[in-house]
């Protein structure tokens, strides 16, 4: 698939004491025929995140439209799974109008760094504001996924909800730092909510992977695609990765994803966190840079399906 960059749509400086920096993880949901809002975590000076909102006019270049006042929702409470930063990873409009929020709670640890788990959280106002389904999260840790449970994208199917997700336990030493490592989980739920056993659906290819940033499924031209993002450990940062479903069977396509600016072809390094809509007839790809979103929110516009 090859991708024309189309530059820097948003981005984050100082908003106020939550979002100083980044917007983490693009996530959007279409509003209206026009008004398309993403969704993102901005960083505090602690480099906790939190979610926000920007709305887009895809009828008028992107125009900003609106960004919301404040965040839409807060960490949790001292002790709890996402006490130290709350990730927005998927949004997802409900039968009955409800905004599922799906997002990755971080909490500190003192003998590894981190955990990351899945929670919920809920919008009964269009997704001005959310409200926490729980303090715990609906992916917690099991006995082999005992640290992260976390980059939740969760679709609609028959009969109920697939969610795909990053899950792992262990760690990995690289040259600078201690990186974790996961896998890509499929997982099936009928309310949105309780969640069955998983699946595990994509392993690392080779032995410098060791890490997945938060799966993308979408549907275009009666084709099927899975967007993630992988880090290896020779450059310690992610590249966005993707794959084609062809009849259940996940097709790894890594070498020919393509993103070209001004004519150039960019180096996929520090590309990350890809997520997709459609708008006027086009496809439309939103994705962030280095240093996990610090740049802001990128938009690309596909030219090549092949």
């Amino acid at each position: 698939m090859k991708w024309s960059d189309l530059g820097c749509i948003y981005e984050v400086n100082n908003l106020d004491d939550y979002a100083v920096s980044h917007a983490m993880i693009p996530t959007p949901i279409q509003m209206s025929d026009r008004v398309l809002r993403v969704y993102y975590s901005g960083r505090d000076t602690e480099g906790i995140g939190r979610p926000r909102y920007v709305d887009f006019d895809t009828q008028s270049e992107f125009k900003i439209l609106k960004e919301s006042s404040s965040i839409v929702l807060d960490i949790g409470r001292p002790g709890t799974f996402d006490d130290n930063g709350v990730v927005t990873c998927d949004v997802l409009e409900m039968p009955n109008g409800d905004f599922h929020m799906y997002y990755a709670g971080f909490e500190l640890s003192t003998k590894i760094r981190y955990r990351i788990f899945s929670g919920l959280a809920i919008s009964k106002d269009k997704g001005e504001h959310f409200f926490r389904y729980s303090e715990t999260p609906i992916l917690d840790r099991s006995h082999s996924e005992p640290f992260f449970r976390g980059g939740p994208f969760v679709k609609e199917v028959q009969d109920g909800y697939e969610m795909y997700y990053v899950g792992g336990g262990d760690w990995i030493q690289l040259e600078n730092s201690v990186k974790p490592v996961y896998t890509i989980k499929k997982i099936f739920s009928h309310d949105a909510i309780n969640w069955h056993d998983p699946i595990e659906i994509l392993q690392s290819k080779n032995s410098s992977e060791h890490g997945f940033g938060r799966p993308y499924e979408f549907e275009w031209k009666d084709r099927n695609f899975l967007y993630f993002s992988v880090r290896d450990s020779h450059h310690e940062t992610y590249k966005l990765s993707y794959a084609e479903i062809i009849k259940d069977q996940i097709i790894r396509k890594d070498s020919e994803f393509e993103l070209h600016r001004n004519g150039r072809l960019v180096e996929n390094r520090e590309l990350m966190y890809a997520s997709f809509f459609e708008a006027n007839g086009d496809l439309f790809m939103l994705y962030n840079t280095r240093e996990f979103g610090l740049e802001g929110i990128f938009l690309a516009k596909l030219i090549d399906l092949d």
